[in-house]
């Protein structure tokens, strides 16, 4: 059985795809017994020079004409073959050898003992300027509590989702074109709660899409909460008022740095 799919979508990136794949082959804590329990799906959008063949473990390369990140990320959904799924798209990294080891064990136990859950953890962060920072321990309940409005979230790279349950909810919904993953963890939230682990999962490299269009991503955020949570009388005061505060405190630290340059 495999327990775990590894969904890495690519495009004209080879380096980031090297660096991924390179950062799982490094995951030297992975019991060769366990070597079967994962496969990795990879997404390509351009011509990557990939050998299936080269590695120890499953590999399932299709190249597909892009359409973008989401619908590519859909389409590693379609295809994984695990029980769980862990998007770690070309560029992001396992944060350390003994993780992969320690993310098996951990979804050995939720599918003995709690197969309806997902999982999430930290990630660290690398800024442009090479500075590191480990995103900080986050309070599901009290978010939750709060519409997940005030700005808080587990990024994909430090989200595992069942497949069946990401399945259940329509996998990305593409209308979304920078928040789409948002838009599915908060449907996942509603089918359960997840289980929290306290070690680092993996490294992203800010400059994604997100990143460079935070305006376009606050927006699509609040009509994904809108749209799924539903909030009607104080709940829906409050959810455009976290929404309003989050996007201020975001605008006037832009306005900072750019001052700075």
């Amino acid at each position: 059985m495999i327990l775990l799919s590894i969904v890495c979508v690519v495009k004209d990136d080879q380096a980031g795809l090297d660096r991924t794949l390179h950062s799982l082959i490094h995951s030297n804590e992975i019991e060769p017994e366990h070597l079967q329990e994962f496969e990795v799906v990879i997404v390509d959008g351009s011509e990557s020079a990939i050998d299936p063949t080269n590695y120890d473990w499953n590999v399932n390369y299709l190249w597909e004409a892009p359409t973008g990140i989401y619908p590519a990320m859909n389409t590693g959904l379609r295809l994984a073959k695990g029980q769980y799924i862990y998007f770690l798209n070309a560029g992001d990294e396992i944060a350390a050898p003994e993780t992969f080891n320690k993310l098996l064990n951990d979804l050995r136990d939720l599918e003995s003992n709690n197969p309806g859950c997902w999982l999430f953890g930290p990630i660290e962060i690398v800024s442009k300027t090479g500075g590191k920072t480990i995103t900080p321990q986050w309070d599901y309940q009290k978010q939750k509590a709060n519409l997940f409005s005030r700005g808080h979230f587990p990024s994909h790279q430090g989200t595992v989702m069942r497949v069946s349950q990401l399945r259940a909810t329509g996998g990305f919904n593409v209308r979304f074109t920078v928040a789409a993953d948002y838009a599915a963890f908060l449907a996942i939230s509603q089918i359960s709660d997840p289980v929290i682990v306290d070690y680092p999962l993996a490294r992203f490299f800010e400059g994604g899409t997100s990143t460079k269009q935070w305006k376009k991503a606050a927006s699509e955020f609040h009509a994904a909460r809108r749209q799924l949570l539903a909030p009607t009388g104080l709940d829906s005061i409050k959810e455009r008022y976290f929404t309003a505060v989050k996007y201020t405190k975001e605008f006037i630290y832009r306005e900072i740095l750019s001052a700075r340059r």
